[in-house]
């Protein structure tokens, strides 16, 4: 009886190690599809930029080489600080920036002041990369962003909304690989502790994401 009793519970570790395993496969293969994607848009507007031979270019490629260090080396953890995950999202903002001198139609706030927590790498960038890619941003009239990002009392808020263009822009090659891959890492990383809202009208659309941050 004691014999089967440590077989059945050597199964369950075994079974459970396996999940565990398969689990920590498929993250990886999300993120690398992430990543890609992410670059690739970050070097369409860095050729942008060289295309109006813009003087702006070498900041871009400087923005570009610091969110590439992240992409290659931080994001091959588990967990990075806050912080990281937020000095990209600014590099990757200003790297959108530098395509027009007026920004008075985007509205930044990040406060980074509880950076000691821990995040899965390169969850964020894609809601980002999402106000700056579907919005009509470009006409100062009509078009806006606004993003608000705070972590208090061991939760992230973050809130991305953005204009929805009356003929929507045409999308990229890659479709929307980065949104759809960061809500299964969601589902995977953070079960039960995160809540995803996404409201989208004719007019506007809002992401509100809440996550349960660790230390």
């Amino acid at each position: 009886l004691v014999s089967r009793s440590l077989q059945v519970r050597k199964q369950r570790e075994e079974s459970l190690e396996l999940k565990n395993k398969m689990l920590e496969a498929e993250t990886k293969a999300l993120k690398a599809q992430i990543n890609p994607h992410f670059l690739f848009n970050s070097l369409n507007n860095i050729y942008a930029l060289s295309q109006l031979k813009s003087d702006k270019t070498p900041d871009a490629i400087l923005h570009l080489s610091d969110i590439l260090r992240y992409v290659t080396y931080d994001s091959n953890q588990n967990f990075v600080d806050l912080k990281d995950e937020i000095k990209t999202i600014e590099s990757f903002i200003m790297l959108q920036a530098l395509k027009d001198d007026n920004q008075s139609n985007i509205k930044i706030e990040i406060d980074s002041s509880n950076g000691h927590y821990k995040i899965a790498p390169l969850l964020l960038i894609p809601f980002i990369e999402n106000c700056f890619k579907h919005s009509n941003h470009d006409e100062k009239e009509k078009g806006w962003i606004d993003i608000k990002m705070k972590a208090t009392d061991g939760k992230l808020f973050l809130v991305c909304a953005n204009s929805n263009p009356e003929k929507a822009a045409s999308k990229d090659k890659t479709g929307g690989v980065g949104m759809e891959n960061v809500k299964k890492r969601l589902a995977l990383i953070y079960p039960e502790k995160h809540k995803l809202e996404i409201k989208s009208d004719a007019d506007s659309y809002t992401a509100t994401l809440e996550i349960n941050l660790e230390k």
